[in-house]
């Protein structure tokens, strides 16, 4: 299974970038040392799952940041291939935490709002757009105690359980 899988992998990004009007970003953003402690369980949560979510570009096309983002050679933001895999949560924590690192001023909110060019388009057409903000609390709320929670919501820190009331997302 992994030969054929590492065999069809560079067809499959490939035929996936030039399908979808992926751009390079060999840049990354932040340092993954750096000790920044943003919520897990809020991650899983809210953010996480508008990378997977039809997004409506401000050109009118719809597309999912998975298109683009999701693993692959030259890409500094990338999903785990696998979300059902045992180690996706960590993975796809790890590398959105990285490109947080930033602040105000990370990748994760400047991209998708066409404040840096970013191939795949503008997404969000201003700081008031719901995805927008529900990535900037995640961003702008570090748990002040360097504690990254948990990612099951009952095992995580007082500080990260009340960013969010389990089933909705602010």
């Amino acid at each position: 299974m992994q030969r054929w899988f590492a065999y069809f992998l560079p067809a499959v990004v490939l035929v996936g970038v030039s399908a979808g009007g992926c751009g390079q970003d060999v840049t990354v953003s932040g340092d993954s040392a750096d000790a920044t402690a943003l919520c897990k369980s809020y991650y899983q949560q809210c953010v996480d799952p508008i990378f997977y979510k039809y997004l409506s570009r401000t050109d009118g096309a719809v597309k999912q940041c998975i298109e683009c983002h999701r693993g692959g050679p030259g890409k500094s933001f990338q999903l785990p291939l696998d979300p059902n895999a045992a180690d996706y949560w960590p993975g796809a924590y790890e590398t959105a935490r990285n490109m947080s690192l930033d602040g105000s001023n990370s990748k994760l909110l400047l991209k998708p709002l066409g404040q840096l060019a970013h191939g795949g388009g503008q997404f969000f057409l201003n700081t008031s757009d719901p995805d927008y903000l529900i990535i900037d609390k995640w961003i702008s709320n570090p748990d002040p105690q360097g504690l990254a929670g948990d990612f099951n919501y009952g095992n995580d820190t007082a500080f990260c359980r009340a960013l969010y009331t389990p089933g909705t997302c602010p």
